[in-house]
C-alpha cells in the first residue's frame, strides 16, 4: 500500500515535470507556486486553481516545496525563461489572483 502510494506520486511529479518542461522548451510562461501541505492558504489556492482553471491565463501550474529560510507561503511567481519576471506573497482570493496574473501576462 505504501509502496503504491510512493509511486503514485512519483509519477504524478514525473507527469507534471514533463509539461512544466514542455512548457519551459516552447517559451512559455510558468505559474510557480510555493506552497505546504499544513498551510490552509495554500490548500485553497490548490483547490480554486483545480475549481477554476481559466485563473491561470493559460499558464502552467507548478506547485514546489516552500524555499529554505523563513518563507512566506504561498510564494506565487510567473517565471519566463526560468527568470521570474513578477512575484506575489499570500493567497487573497481567486479573482485578486487572475487579476494580477492578467496583468503580468497581457
Amino acid at each position: 500500500m505504501r509502496r503504491a502510494r510512493l509511486i503514485r506520486c512519483l509519477l504524478c511529479w514525473l507527469i507534471a515535470a514533463a509539461i512544466v518542461a514542455t512548457a519551459v522548451a516552447r517559451g512559455e510562461d510558468v505559474l510557480v507556486i510555493y506552497s505546504a501541505e499544513w498551510c490552509t492558504p495554500c490548500q485553497r489556492l490548490k483547490r480554486d486553481l483545480e475549481k477554476h482553471p481559466e485563473m491561470t491565463q493559460g499558464l502552467v501550474p507548478e506547485f514546489r516545496d516552500p524555499p529554505p529560510l523563513n518563507a512566506t507561503i504561498p510564494d506565487i511567481r510567473i517565471e519566463r525563461d526560468g527568470v521570474v519576471i513578477a512575484r506575489v506573497v499570500g493567497y487573497r482570493g481567486r479573482r485578486e489572483l487572475a487579476n494580477w496574473i492578467r496583468s503580468v501576462v497581457r
